[in-house]
């Protein structure tokens, strides 16, 4: 339970500075004029899979139904993240990036709450 409750204390907090990055190859991707394809990357792997792991970590690590709620959430809006982005209809395309607010801001809130011990 212990180890459970530290890898998800680590991974959340990986998790928050992948998101950066995340923000950080969408702006080089659609701003800076080069390829978008990092950001599809890194969204489509590794932040898709993330917030499952820390799901089954916060279940694992009996960390309360406050946090299991919230990494529920989580995984909840990064899988629309996925999905809005592919959708044909531009407005709603276009809550690609306030998703990704409220996916940072859960995580973010997740990420503190691990830090403090959970």
């Amino acid at each position: 339970m212990a180890l459970a409750r530290n890898a998800f204390r680590v991974v959340a907090w990986l998790f928050l500075v992948a998101l950066v990055v995340q923000f950080f190859l969408g702006g080089l991707g659609t701003l800076g004029g080069e390829s978008i394809d990092p950001h599809r990357l890194l969204g489509a792997t590794a932040l898709t899979l993330t917030p499952i792991a820390m799901l089954l970590l916060a279940v694992a690590g009996h960390l309360g139904r406050v946090v299991i709620a919230m990494t529920a959430v989580l995984v909840a809006f990064v899988i629309l993240e996925t999905v809005v982005v592919q959708v044909d209809v531009s407005w709603l395309k276009a809550l690609h990036v306030p998703n990704a607010l409220i996916v940072f801001a859960v995580a973010q809130a997740l990420a503190m709450r691990a830090g403090r011990g959970v």
